[in-house]
């Protein structure tokens, strides 16, 4: 099933082929789920839940400061 993904940092975006959960997903682009929001269509999404054919996927780079 085809996705796109962009991923925030590093820059990525591409369209793909996968089917599985965001924490499959993540593994599969080296994203680490510490760091990251994901977006699905504009919506929040978990990493339990399963990725659907024609998403819009957006791993959010969550950044903190002092």
């Amino acid at each position: 099933m085809t996705i796109k993904v962009k991923v925030e940092r590093p820059l990525l975006e591409k369209e793909m082929n996968f089917s599985g959960s965001f924490e499959d997903l993540m593994k599969k682009l080296g994203v680490n789920k510490e760091t990251v929001i994901i977006s699905r269509n504009g919506e929040l999404a978990t990493e339990d839940e399963l990725v659907e054919k024609g998403d819009d996927i957006v791993f959010v780079s969550v950044v903190s400061g002092g």
